[in-house]
């Protein structure tokens, strides 16, 4: 009788930590899936990229008419990425008509918030 119950409880026992390892498991799993679904990293660095050349492409033109270029960009993508439920803001700290210009750009998202001070020449 005493063999019994010791396999008795040894099956109770194992069937316990099993079922609380496979509890624990979700806890302790990394889901490595997320991080390609977050392009946040990825659109923030095309804004600067972009922004960069089209500051670089008007910078020959006379100061007024490369503001309103820049102005008509930054409208521009903050549309289109409103668009994909993000919300961008591109603040610049200097005057658009000199150079260099310095940009403060955020980008924010339900999952994430990116903000980046930059330079163009």
């Amino acid at each position: 009788m005493r063999g019994q119950w010791f396999l008795v409880s040894a099956v109770v026992a194992s069937a316990a930590l099993l079922f609380i390892s496979t509890l624990a498991t979700e806890f302790f799993v990394v889901d490595l899936s997320l991080f390609p679904r977050m392009d946040e990293p990825y659109v923030f660095e095309n804004v600067v990229r972009n922004l960069n050349e089209t500051v670089v492409n008007y910078i020959l033109l006379s100061p007024k008419e490369r503001a309103l270029r820049i102005k008509e960009y930054i409208e521009f993508v903050s549309e289109k990425l409103g668009g994909r439920g993000y919300y961008l803001e591109i603040v610049n700290e200097t005057s658009l008509e000199s150079i260099p210009i310095r940009f403060k750009i955020t980008l924010l998202s339900e999952r994430m918030n990116i903000t980046k001070t930059v330079i163009f020449p």
